[in-house]
């Protein structure tokens, strides 16, 4: 596995915890040895995509960068960010757009109804395709059970 992938581990598992992770954490969280952790970590920190608060590891907002280049190349505000709310707006209900990503969906752009219950799925959201509603409008003309059993698992949930 390369370097890029292995600080791309580094980078998906310190987004999974809003609290920061230690070295230690960060390490079994991406199944890296703590050597190779660290190094990720101190080049993360060099390029500006990670900070440190004690001896926990944190995402900085320039990691925002990496996603909005895919958002900006496909102009989904543009595209969707009306029509979306006014989905929402008409029916009460939170309206959104994701793409298949492999066996699982990513949200991409998404609009809420005020409710006193809210599901958050914001954008950047990763859920197995098949047994969602969103998955089962990715597969037109397929029975989401059919998805499940001629798709592998979902090697990650987010």
């Amino acid at each position: 596995m390369g370097g890029l992938a292995k600080g791309l581990l580094v980078l998906r598992a310190l987004g999974r915890e809003s609290r920061g992770l230690t070295l230690s954490e960060v390490a079994a969280s991406a199944k890296l040895p703590a050597a190779t952790a660290r190094r990720c970590l101190h080049t993360l920190e060099e390029l500006g995509y990670i900070t440190r608060s004690g001896r926990a590891f944190l995402l900085r907002p320039k990691v925002l960068e990496l996603g909005a280049a895919y958002l900006d190349a496909i102009d989904v505000d543009t595209l969707t960010k009306t029509h979306l709310a006014d989905l929402a707006q008409r029916t009460g209900d939170s309206a959104a757009l994701s793409v298949l990503d492999g066996v699982d969906i990513v949200y991409i752009a998404r609009a809420s109804a005020r409710t006193l219950l809210r599901l958050e799925a914001h954008v950047g959201s990763r859920f197995p395709a098949y047994p969602t509603s969103m998955g089962g409008c990715c597969w037109p003309g397929s029975a989401r059970r059919d998805c499940a059993v001629t798709l592998p698992q979902p090697t990650s949930r987010r």
